[in-house]
């Protein structure tokens, strides 16, 4: 399990998280809900050590990593994958996902995360030899994904995967990334701007409401919560 135990944080002085818990456990999608500036990228940031907390820890079965580098905490297994994707686009599409295998594990364990990786989306495999930005937007995104779960995670932080995307390719990604969660055993927590469907394909839910959790509970059961539906989900 990865814990969240009253983390705060801030910037110049101002906090923009307060108290912040939460648990993402693995075999699951959680979705973390709020508006634009409530403090979820932020949370994203603290958890993989970019930003020094105020306050509150973080623990990965029950250790806290607080301490640790952004690369020590890949290798304990939690990876981010960025908004906006940050990919290398002069690099093939093979060179990125090499990227992700960087920090260890052995040539053969590197083998098989790449045939996950093109097994879950062929679009990859036929482009490996394609520089990152020749590809299209949703392919990026698959690309940036990939590229992660190179590094073997257990637990995977999206920010943000479907910006930008078409309707159509939102729903394939999402799908993606349900399937992840279901068939590699992965904890996702996951911010989007589509929370609707972010919640259809997710297990559980945390509201984050200026910088606090507000409200935690099933995915399904949010989507019927009239107060949720007109502030976030477009009823």
């Amino acid at each position: 399990m990865l814990q969240v135990d009253g983390l705060t944080l801030g910037y110049a002085g101002i906090r923009v998280l307060e108290e912040v818990s939460l648990r993402v456990r693995e075999n699951t999608v959680t979705t973390l809900v709020g508006s634009n500036g409530a403090g979820k990228s932020t949370l994203m940031k603290g958890i993989m050590g970019l930003k020094p907390p105020l306050a509150g820890e973080v623990r990965l079965d029950g250790i806290r990593l607080a301490g640790l580098s952004t690369s020590e905490i890949v290798a304990r297994g939690v990876v981010l994958v960025p908004e906006g994707r940050e990919l290398f686009p002069k690099m093939t599409v093979l060179e990125n996902l090499q990227v992700g295998a960087s920090l260890g594990g052995d040539e053969a364990r590197k083998k098989r995360n790449l045939a996950t990786v093109t097994e879950l989306f062929p679009v990859l495999g036929r482009k490996l030899s394609m520089a990152a930005r020749n590809l299209s937007g949703g392919e990026q995104q698959m690309l940036a994904v990939g590229r992660a779960l190179m590094a073997s995670p257990r637990f995977l932080l999206l920010d943000e995967p479907s910006i930008g995307l078409a309707p159509l390719i939102e729903e394939q990604l999402m799908a993606s990334i349900r399937q992840v969660a279901n068939e590699l055993g992965l904890g996702v927590l996951l911010v989007e701007q589509n929370a609707m469907l972010a919640l259809e394909h997710s297990d559980w839910a945390y509201v984050i409401e200026l910088g606090r959790i507000t409200k935690s509970v099933a995915s399904a059961e949010l989507v019927d919560d009239p107060s949720i539906v007109d502030a976030y989900l477009g009823g």
